[in-house]
């Protein structure tokens, strides 16, 4: 058994070294930057794109795991399973959200009532990136639907959850959505998740649907262009456009190209893509305060770049091994107790 979780483990090594450069892309796009250098270095068509390189290798990790252990839609909504697949993500999220309500509350002087801590918790809380947890739970929800819709129909698949996505973005406008509200809500990656499926389940493309991936890359390519370069306002995707569903499309024949490339080996981003879950949000943490007092001690970005870098990675990696010994352990403590009480009840 040990053997056959090693071999399927090594299939998916490249996936871990796109997790490594997008948690990179991550920390470099929460530094401090200048618009204008933001701009100048292209960062909406590479670094903008950390984020949906991480939910489309979701997709593709979903749709993998489920073939592997035949599992259908109505045993992914099994209970004891979809537990410990959110406590993947709140039980390394709880500590971190711990220490930065601590910091607003006792050194930037918030206050909170318990239904304001509950709602703030719900939302991710404050720090960079930290719409990212609200986003992955609902997303957790939401996948076995996905792979269902793209699996049975890839292309249709594909199509309706694209639609589904612009009409979010409609409705939102319509009602004047709080941007706060807007930016936890996962429908607004619906689509690149689907796409991640999607990969998966195309296991090879003709000449036509390259040239149609292309066609879409061009696109979403121009959509960036016109308003990031351009500062044409959208009509409807105001807010978050350079993660939407349209500019998005610029990455679909990158990460179409990316994960044709299977057998790729680099132990080191491995390692960080590994733990890029802890690394996010050591980043949190960093990015909270703590990036202050290395701004005042070092002022060349090209030398306190690379330090932050390497605090965020060092502490990420720690932070995972520990946080996942006791994920570990919770789960088998979980299942045990789950397995008791359905012997109980027979």
């Amino acid at each position: 058994m040990k053997n056959t979780v090693s071999k399927n483990q090594e299939r998916l090594n490249f996936l871990d070294i796109y997790k490594g450069i997008a948690i990179l892309f991550v920390i470099i796009t929460h530094y401090q930057w200048k618009d204008a250098e933001r701009l100048t270095y292209l960062f909406p068509y590479w670094i903008k794109m950390a984020v949906p390189l991480f939910l489309v290798i979701t997709g593709y990790v979903s749709a993998y795991s489920s073939e592997k252990k035949g599992i259908s839609l109505s045993k992914s909504y099994k209970p004891i399973d979809m537990i410990v697949k959110l406590l993947r993500y709140l039980i390394p999220f709880i500590p971190v959200y711990i220490i930065i309500l601590l910091v607003r509350i006792f050194l930037k002087d918030e206050h909170f009532s318990f239904t304001d801590i509950l709602l703030d918790f719900i939302c991710g809380g404050d720090g960079r990136g930290s719409y990212y947890v609200p986003i992955m739970i609902q997303i957790t929800l939401l996948i076995p639907l996905i792979r269902f819709l793209v699996k049975r129909n890839q292309y249709l698949g594909l199509i309706i959850c694209f639609i589904v996505n612009i009409i979010y973005e409609i409705f939102k406008t319509i009602i004047h959505m709080d941007p706060d509200i807007y930016r936890i809500i996962s429908l607004r990656y619906l689509f690149i998740v689907a796409f991640g499926c999607f990969l998966f389940y195309k296991k090879q493309f003709k000449k036509i649907e390259i040239i149609l991936f292309i066609f879409l890359g061009l696109c979403g390519g121009v959509y960036i262009y016109l308003f990031d370069y351009i500062k044409l306002n959208p009509i409807f995707i105001d807010q978050w456009t350079d993660t939407s569903c349209f500019a998005v499309l610029y990455a679909v024949p990158i990460f179409a190209l990316l994960f044709s490339f299977k057998k790729l080996n680099c132990k080191p981003l491995q390692i960080i893509g590994n733990s890029s879950y802890g690394i996010y949000l050591i980043q949190m943490i960093f990015y909270f305060g703590p990036h202050k007092i290395l701004y005042k001690l070092i002022d060349k970005v090209y030398f306190r770049l690379p330090i932050i870098l390497i605090i965020c990675f060092l502490f990420g990696i720690l932070y995972y091994k520990v946080e996942n010994m006791i994920f570990q352990k919770t789960v088998i403590k979980l299942k045990e107790h789950y397995l008791s009480r359905s012997e109980n009840s027979k």
